[in-house]
């Protein structure tokens, strides 16, 4: 896909440039319906806003990670309205390293993904939670009753230990300082996927 933005009437006056450009020189034409106009507020997993000087920013949106968590059975939405991470039981066959690995592949790929966003440190939130949900899932693995009790275990960072030797650790990034890097790659892992190129979990 191919975004350009403009303001204000020009963005119709620009089409028919480029539609009259190719039909001179290429002898084709755009496609109208998949040539449009739109007033564009959400583009491959981000929001897009207009700041102070006029010149959009692209932002990471909350509401629709969280809706993606809940949906995706990460996270459950409670009657008030917040957002609870969840064990996840269908993981409890893995090993203690394999679902540490699990939930640090996904917290590296929102990290990476929205390392454009001009809010990336919005993301605290959703990385949290993830690593909440780690703890959580650890904790029913070995019939403990809450992350705090897993944490006990393994340490706040979810640090997994065989025979002497660290074999895993949960991914917890340092900074989530806006850096403009474009990474456009979905988040995966051996144990489930979470698409942002299609916006979808």
């Amino acid at each position: 896909e191919i975004l350009l933005g403009f303001r204000g009437k020009e963005a119709d006056e620009i089409i028919e440039k480029v539609d009259n450009f190719l039909k001179l020189n290429y002898r084709i034409a755009l496609e109208r319906e998949k040539s449009k106009v739109i007033e564009l507020v959400f583009f491959q997993g981000a929001n897009i806003r207009n700041t102070l000087s006029g010149r959009p920013s692209l932002m990471v949106p909350c509401q629709w990670l969280l809706d993606g968590m809940v949906i995706a059975g990460y996270a459950v939405k409670t009657a008030s309205g917040r957002v609870r991470a969840t064990a996840q039981k269908r993981l409890a066959n893995l090993t203690h390293a394999q679902i540490v690995g699990h939930f640090s592949c996904i917290i590296r790929g929102l990290v990476e993904y929205y390392s454009f966003s001009s809010n990336r440190c919005k993301l605290w939130q959703i990385v949290w939670l993830y690593k909440k949900g780690c703890a959580l899932t650890l904790a029913n693995k070995d019939g403990l009753r809450s992350a705090l009790a897993a944490q006990r275990r393994y340490g706040v960072n979810l640090r997994i230990v065989e025979a002497g030797k660290e074999v895993a650790q949960l991914y917890y990034p340092e900074s989530l300082k806006r850096i403009g890097l474009f990474k456009q790659a979905a988040i995966t892992s051996n144990y489930g996927a979470l698409s942002f190129n299609t916006g979808s979990f």
